[in-house]
Order: C-alpha cells, then sequence, then structure tokens
C-alpha cells in the first residue's frame, strides 16, 4: 500500500507524530511519502491543489486544515484531528487576530476537508467530542497517537545515576499558556530550591522561564528527549489543552510518573493514581502532587512501570499503524 502524507509545518507535535507515523508505515511495509510545506501555507492551503501527487498512490493522509487541497480524484483520503481549535477551551489561549483566522478561514478550510475526507480520525475522545459539537454531520473515529516503545525505553539500573542532586521534573513542549508554561513558574517557586525543573522551548521560538531552580534544554532532538526523560524523576505537565500529548506518552515510555492537569484528554492518557497524579490547575496542588512522590521512592517507581506498560499495551506506535492500515483497508 502506498500512501501520501503531505503536510503543512506547524511547529507542533502533529508534525513529529506525521514523519514517525511515516516511518513507522514504512517499517510495517508499506510505502509512505512524507512531504512538508512552509508554515506560511497554512493562510493560503488551496495553493497546493497543483502539488503533483506521487504516482500510484493508495491513500491521501493529511491534517484537517489543508487537507481539501491536497484531495486527488479518485484517491481517497483520511483526515486527522489533533488539536481541534473550535473547542470552546481553547478561546482563551489565542489573540483577536488569531481568533478571527479560526472563525473564518481555518474554520472554511475544515468544512472542505471534512466533507472531501473518506473517513476522519480523531486522535483522542475529548477530540473527537470537540468536533462533532462544532461540525454535527462529522463523525469520527478515534485512534490515539501512538508512541515508539522500543526507543523510548526506561533507563537501566546499570545505567542509573547515582549521588546526590535536586530532585528533577522535566517539562517538554512549546512554553505557551495552553500548555501551562505560566503554571510551571509558580509551581517551582512553592516547591523551592531542592527542586530543579529541566524545560525544553518546543518546537516553536525559543522561550525561557524566569527561574533560579529552573533549567532550559533548548530545542531537543528525539534523542535528546529520550535522554532527558530518562535523567528526570518526574514528568510535570501542567497543560489546559491537548489532542493527545505525545510527550506525555514519550515520557510514560520511559518509565517516568506523571503529574498533569486533569484537562482535556489528559485522563485519557493518565491513570490517576496508578501511573500519574492528575491535578486540578492550582500551582500549590501540583507542587503537593509533585512532594508526594519525592517522598515516595517506590510509588514512582511503580507509577513508572504501570505507565510504561499502558504506553506498550495502549498507545504503542505499532499498535496505531495496525489501526490505521486497517482503516486504509476498509476503505479501499
Amino acid at each position: 500500500m502506498k500512501i501520501w502524507l503531505p503536510y503543512i509545518i506547524g511547529g507542533s507535535g502533529t508534525d513529529t507524530f506525521t514523519e514517525t507515523l511515516a516511518t513507522a508505515l514504512q517499517e510495517a511495509g508499506h510505502e509512505a511519502v512524507v512531504q512538508s510545506f512552509p508554515h506560511i501555507m497554512q493562510f493560503c492551503p488551496g495553493v497546493l491543489r497543483s502539488v503533483k501527487m506521487p504516482e500510484a498512490t493508495d491513500i491521501v493522509f493529511t491534517n484537517s486544515w489543508a487537507g481539501f487541497a491536497f484531495k486527488r480524484r479518485g484517491v481517497a483520503m483520511v483526515t486527522m484531528e489533533q488539536l481541534f481549535v473550535h473547542d470552546p477551551a481553547y478561546a482563551s489561549f489565542r489573540s483577536k487576530g488569531q481568533a478571527v483566522f479560526h472563525s473564518t478561514l481555518v474554520h472554511w478550510f475544515e468544512k472542505r476537508t471534512f466533507h472531501d475526507a473518506d473517513r476522519v480520525v480523531a486522535v483522542s475522545r475529548a477530540t473527537q467530542k470537540a468536533v462533532m459539537d462544532a461540525f454535527p454531520d462529522v463523525d469520527p473515529i478515534v485512534i490515539p497517537n501512538g508512541v515508539d516503545v522500543d526507543f523510548f525505553t526506561p533507563i537501566s539500573e546499570d545505567e542509573r545515576r547515582d549521588g546526590e542532586r535536586a530532585f528533577r521534573l522535566l517539562f517538554v513542549g512549546n512554553l505557551t499558556t495552553r500548555k501551562g508554561a505560566d503554571l510551571l513558574v509558580d509551581v517551582m517557586q512553592a516547591l523551592g530550591p531542592e527542586f530543579e525543573l529541566h524545560y525544553t522551548s518546543g518546537l516553536r521560538e525559543s522561550a525561557t522561564l524566569d527561574l533560579e531552580n529552573a533549567v532550559g534544554l533548548n530545542r531537543l532532538d528525539r534523542m535528546g528527549v529520550r535522554h532527558a526523560m530518562r535523567e528526570a524523576d518526574v514528568f510535570l505537565f501542567p497543560t489546559r489543552l491537548e489532542g493527545l500529548s505525545i510527550s506525555v506518552l514519550e515520557a510514560m515510555a520511559c518509565g517516568l510518573p506523571i503529574v498533569a492537569s486533569d484537562q482535556s484528554s489528559m485522563p485519557e492518557l493518565v491513570d490517576h493514581g496508578r501511573t500519574g497524579l492528575l491535578c486540578r490547575l492550582d500551582p500549590i496542588e501540583f507542587a503537593d502532587a509533585v512532594q508526594r512522590l519525592a517522598d515516595a521512592p517506590d510509588l514512582r517507581k511503580s507509577m513508572g512501570v504501570a505507565g510504561r506498560e499502558r504506553a506498550v499495551g495502549c498507545f504503542s506506535m505499532k499498535k496505531t499503524v495496525e489501526r490505521y492500515v486497517q482503516l486504509f483497508c476498509e476503505i479501499l
């Protein structure tokens, strides 16, 4: 089977997932052709209608904003919705200009794409509901994001570092309000100098946190993310809205206990009390959850083991590929 995966660069986890899915499809014996286009194309995706589709393509796999531009006569198209910007919960995280752009052009783009798609996929039940609320005629199926559980693995006991150091928290993502970056400062101030936060600046512009007990890691490649996760004690993720967080999946696969918000799709990922702790959007509640894990190494270990098992059993990229291939075959 030959799958064409064209996408407009957005500087988010959607880009990463598209590239990772293509690699996994190839490893499963299919031909996957990834083609990326500049970010500016998000404002005028219609011009991409003239892009030549690879010969002998069986399935076109797109994201919702630009999918209609890649629809080709006689070829089936599957569209994936990651983070749905028409979700009412997204309203407070965008500027007035973004709000106008989303409610006019993006809404029109997605309406066209959903109409043209043979099947629409949502990455979580939360995303599925948001799509159906905004577009009642659309009936997405849920195929969760997947993680490469053979690459993202826990550190071995032989590799584990000994010696005294601050209790290390890790945040991976763009430093935005939607991701809860503003809460990170309050959480770390509440925890004090015995705790240290390592954080990335995501895939977009570089940013820093004004904290003495924080270490900026800038942008990390895949190997760097795995290394940072293996060196951390807890993954901290006070996000306000997620499609289905790839970084949390990677952390779970690396055996990290998760301290995250109870918002959006997070309860679909984190089994509260078993693989991590879910908190309301209150810095003190996050700090208390981190302190609880810092004081209980056996609990951290058991949560890490359970999180790894959950990642392998429910969210492995191999399972995600199997679900997509089954969907492609049904359509064809």
